[in-house]
C-alpha cells in the first residue's frame, strides 16, 4: 500500500509539470497567424430580358403620334399632315426593327391621302452607365403622295423626327442594379440568438465590378449581367468594405457564364463556440476516474493545429490517500479533424493526444476512455442551419424585390459545404452555392 501511495503521490506532484512537456500541441498566439487566402473572386449572373410588348410601348411612347407643315408648290403654301398607325417590333439580325405606316393628307384639289412606309433599325447596347438603348440607328421613310415635291417635303421632316427620338428610346437599368449591388454588397451576419460571439462575425461579398454579356434577341432583348464579388469572412465584423463606394461602371464582356451560377461563401465557427458547446454538455465539470470520483475535467479550450482541433482541459478536485487530500491540478489533451456531417461542424476522429495518455497512465488512473469519446463527439459540434439560412437569404431573399416597373427575383438551387478549414481565431467553412437571377422588364408574374 506504501508503494502505491508513494507512487500516486510522485505523479500527482509531476502533475503540473505533464503539460508543458512539449508532448501536446500548444495554442499559437492570438492573431499570430494570418488566415489563407479567401475563395477565389465569384459573379453573381443576372439574366435581364426586356419583352418585346415593352420595347414596343417604349417606342409608342417616344415617337410622334401625328405632324404637319407646309411646302411650296407652283408659288403656293401647301399644307400637309400625317397621322402614325401603332409602332410594329421585330428583330433582324442583331437589330431591332421598328416599323410602322403612316397616313399623310395633303391640301391639293381636296384632301389627298397617301400611305407613308417608316422603318428604323438599331443595334440595342448597355452603355458604362447603364443605359440600355440603340446605337448605330438608320431611319428610312417612304411616301407615296401626288407630287415628289410633297413626298420629299414629308419623308424629311418624318425622318428628322423619329432620328430624334430614337435617341430618347433608352431604359434607366442604374437603379435596380444599384439597388442589387448595396444588397449584395451588405455584410453577411453570422450572430444568432444562440450563438457565443462575444463581438460578432460577417460575411462579406465585397463588389469589384459590374460585367455585361453579348445581347441576345428572341422576342424581346436579353442580357446576362454578372456582379463580381470578392467573398471573406471578418471577425469581429469589420466596417462595410462597400461603404461610400458607388457603383462601377458597366464593363461589356466578349462572355459571361449563362444559366445558374456558382458563388463560394465563407461562413465561420469560433473556437469559443466549441469551448462553451463541450462545456455545457459536461454540465461545468466531467468526472473521469473510477478510482478518484473527486477528480474531474473542465474549463474546455479549443485551438488550431495545423489542420486539426486540439481540446484542451484542466484537471481539477482531490484524491485522498492514507488519510490526507491531495489537490490534483494539470491540463489533458484530445484531438480531432473538424468536418462537416449533415450540415454540423464535427470531430468524428477525436482522440486523445500520445503525451495526455502517457500522463494518464502516469497517474495511475483510470479513465473511460470510450464513453469520454462518444460524449465529446456528440457535444462538440456547431449546428450551422441558423448560418446557412443567412447565406440563402442573402441569394434569394435579398435578390427579390421591384424598382419601379422592373423586378429582380433570386432563388438558391442547391447549397453544399465544400470544406472547413481551422485558422488562428475560427474555422472557416466554405459553402457553395449555386442560384439564379433574374431581371425582367416589366415585372413578371
Amino acid at each position: 500500500m506504501r508503494r502505491r501511495t508513494t507512487t500516486l503521490l510522485t505523479a500527482l506532484a509531476a502533475l503540473g509539470g505533464c503539460a508543458s512537456t512539449g508532448l501536446h500541441p500548444q495554442a499559437p498566439p492570438r492573431g499570430g497567424l494570418a488566415t489563407v487566402p479567401d475563395p477565389t473572386p465569384s459573379r453573381v449572373v443576372v439574366h435581364a430580358s426586356l419583352s418585346g410588348a415593352a420595347l414596343q410601348q417604349l417606342a409608342e411612347q417616344k415617337l410622334p403620334p401625328s405632324g404637319s407643315g407646309d411646302v411650296s408648290l407652283v408659288g403656293k403654301r401647301v399644307h400637309y399632315r400625317w397621322e402614325r398607325k401603332p409602332v410594329e417590333v421585330q428583330f433582324d439580325r442583331g437589330r431591332v426593327l421598328l416599323t410602322t405606316r403612316v397616313v399623310g393628307h395633303v391640301q391639293l384639289f381636296g384632301d389627298q391621302t397617301f400611305p407613308v412606309e417608316v422603318t428604323s433599325a438599331g443595334e440595342p447596347v448597355v452603355t458604362p452607365d447603364y443605359q440600355a438603348r440603340l446605337q448605330s440607328t438608320t431611319v428610312e421613310v417612304k411616301a407615296q403622295g401626288p407630287l415628289d415635291a410633297i413626298n420629299h417635303a414629308i419623308e424629311t421632316r418624318i425622318h428628322d423626327l423619329v432620328a430624334a427620338r430614337l435617341k430618347q428610346i433608352k431604359v434607366d437599368l442604374k437603379p435596380i442594379v444599384a439597388a442589387a449591388y448595396a444588397r449584395l454588397a451588405k455584410p453577411i451576419s453570422l450572430v444568432e440568438k444562440r450563438s457565443f460571439y462575444g463581438t460578432g462575425a460577417c460575411a462579406e461579398l465585397k463588389v469589384a465590378a459590374v460585367e455585361a454579356g453579348p445581347t441576345v434577341l428572341a422576342d424581346g432583348i436579353e442580357k446576362d449581367l454578372a456582379v463580381v464579388v470578392l467573398p471573406s469572412v471578418t471577425m469581429p465584423c469589420a466596417a462595410d468594405a462597400n461603404a461610400g463606394r458607388t457603383l462601377p461602371r458597366l464593363a461589356n464582356v466578349a462572355a459571361l457564364p449563362s444559366g445558374p451560377f456558382e458563388v463560394t461563401i465563407p461562413i465561420s465557427a469560433t473556437y469559443d463556440e466549441f469551448a462553451r458547446a463541450l462545456d455545457n454538455a459536461i454540465g461545468g465539470k466531467l468526472q473521469f476516474s473510477r478510482r478518484y470520483p473527486d477528480t474531474f475535467l473542465e474549463k474546455p479550450e479549443v485551438y488550431p493545429s495545423n489542420d486539426a482541433l486540439v481540446i484542451k482541459f484542466l484537471v481539477g478536485g482531490f484524491v485522498r490517500v492514507a488519510g490526507f487530500t491531495h489537490y490534483v491540478n494539470g491540463e489533458v489533451y484530445f484531438t480531432g479533424h473538424p468536418r462537416v456531417i449533415d450540415n454540423q461542424v464535427m470531430l468524428p476522429d477525436l482522440q486523445m493526444t500520445p503525451g495526455t495518455v502517457d500522463t494518464l497512465v502516469g497517474w495511475k488512473m483510470s479513465v473511460d476512455h470510450d464513453r469520454f469519446l462518444e460524449l465529446a463527439k456528440s457535444k462538440l459540434r456547431i449546428d450551422l442551419v441558423e448560418r446557412l439560412r443567412l447565406v440563402q437569404d442573402k441569394l434569394s431573399t435579398e435578390l427579390s424585390f421591384a424598382e419601379g416597373r422592373s423586378c429582380m427575383r433570386g432563388e438558391v438551387l442547391r447549397m453544399e459545404v465544400a470544406g472547413v478549414y481551422p485558422h488562428a481565431s475560427f474555422a472557416r467553412v466554405y459553402v457553395k452555392v449555386n442560384a439564379q437571377a433574374s431581371l425582367s422588364m416589366p415585372c413578371k408574374p
